[in-house]
């Protein structure tokens, strides 16, 4: 095999995993901000009213 081909191979292997590591870093960091930006909340009672082939169910929510 040629060396530049291996080399080739070595830089894009290179460049690829340094931006896997950047993409994964950069949406394990969105996902946590966007986590500790939403409340905490419990379904307390789900309340369940049937009209004929329709259901609607309506939770009571509250804070934590």
């Amino acid at each position: 095999m040629d060396l530049s081909l291996i080399i080739s191979l070595l830089v894009v292997l290179t460049i690829g995993g340094i931006t896997w590591f950047f993409i994964r870093r950069f949406i394990t960091n969105t996902t946590n901000e966007f986590r500790e930006y939403q409340p905490a909340l419990r379904i307390t009672n789900l309340s369940i009213m049937n009209t004929g082939d329709m259901i609607t169910v309506t939770p009571e929510v509250e804070n934590l």
